[in-house]
């Protein structure tokens, strides 16, 4: 019975992890960009946006991710996917590279944000900072599109 638990487990990571695209490079369920939503402290519990965002970040497939901060402090709504701006109302602000091991992205050790992992569940792109004994962590959702592009 254990080997057919391990077996389902193992198989599971397979697909959480991604596969090979024709270009030969990895993909996985993080690649794309991500609308900054939320954070949650396990102090304060979650702080919303309403629906405006002033920072998304782009993962490449090779491991890179892009941070861009809106050029507005006050960000622009974001509103079932869609930022109601242009990419052009963005600029790049860092990155920083991570690892696929299981369902989850590793960081980098003295990345600029002391983002320590990153995971997705029911849609939502938590990073957390493993460092803050509070709990912090960044909630995303993905980006499908900018409606002034």
């Amino acid at each position: 019975m254990k080997r057919i638990v391990f077996g389902l487990l193992a198989l599971t990571t397979l697909v959480f992890v991604g596969c090979e695209n024709d270009g030969g490079s990895k993909s996985s369920i993080f690649e794309g960009e991500w609308a900054f939503v939320a954070d949650y402290d396990d102090e304060y519990g979650l702080d919303y946006y309403y629906g405006e965002s002033d920072m998304y970040i782009k993962i490449s497939s090779d491991g890179v991710c892009y941070v861009y901060e809106a050029d507005d402090w006050d960000g622009y709504p974001f509103n079932k996917g869609y930022f109601e701006c242009s990419r052009d109302d963005f600029h790049p602000y860092c990155s920083f590279r991570f690892t696929i091991v299981g369902a989850k992205g590793y960081f980098e050790p003295n990345n600029e944000w002391e983002v320590t992992d990153m995971y997705i569940e029911d849609g939502i792109l938590y990073m957390r900072d493993g460092n803050d004994s509070d709990g912090y962590c960044e909630m995303y959702k993905r980006i499908k599109g900018f409606m002034e592009d």
